[in-house]
């Protein structure tokens, strides 16, 4: 249903597939993208059900928060969840999501949706290479001097290269676009190998090609 609670592109489909190491960092759960085809990649991808054939709710509420929380919402909304009455989701089974300004007076029955906290967003410098192919980013630190503190290397560059699994056809580079709230191209081909979000496969099997 999230992939659904967007505005897809025309020409695109919303397809799901179960995750694999290479596409989600994890073998658990699936993923959904939009695309112009059937994927050819993730395990046994399949369309998604047309607006009027989904559910009217989610089974969870963690479910409709987690739908809520895929959308960029401006900082003054935040996401509710709460039981399905049959005056706004046609039924009265399963929970609903509404991301509001305000405490919902609509429903009798709602919850504020709790996430991870996140870290307070910092300005990244762009990354640097050291002439040997590898990026070096330098992350903000809280310390009061003001120095600031290399994160671990990423062994992808922006020059691609077979840098991210032991394949030398699976060739990937460093894009900062996967970082993105939701990522560019649905994140495909991010965290190539498991080795770091902003790392991306490209030039090769259903992946783009190559900048």
């Amino acid at each position: 249903m999230t992939c659904s609670t967007f505005d897809v592109p025309s020409g695109y489909t919303c397809y799901s597939y179960g995750c694999t190491v290479d596409l989600c960092g994890t073998s658990d759960g699936y993923m959904y993208v939009p695309y112009e085809t059937l994927p050819d990649f993730g395990v046994d991808p399949v369309e998604c059900p047309g607006k009027s054939e989904l559910p009217k709710s989610f089974s969870t509420a963690a479910d409709a928060c987690v739908a809520c929380n895929a959308h960029d919402l401006d900082e003054q909304y935040e996401c509710y969840e709460y039981p399905c009455v049959e005056s706004f989701c046609n039924t009265t089974s399963g929970y609903m999501y509404v991301a509001y300004t305000q405490e919902p007076d609509f429903v009798a029955d709602w919850s504020v949706c709790q996430f991870p906290a996140q870290p307070p967003e910092e300005t990244t410098p762009a990354p640097t290479s050291d002439g040997a192919g590898n990026v070096a980013i330098a992350a903000p630190t809280s310390d009061p001097s003001g120095a600031m503190k290399s994160s671990p290397q990423l062994p992808c560059s922006v020059e691609p290269a077979a840098t991210c699994t032991g394949n030398p056809d699976e060739t990937c580079f460093y894009d900062p676009t996967c970082s993105d709230t939701p990522p560019a191209q649905g994140g495909l081909g991010c965290n190539a190998g498991g080795v770091g979000q902003d790392c991306r496969f490209c030039g090769f099997g259903h992946f783009d090609p190559c900048p």
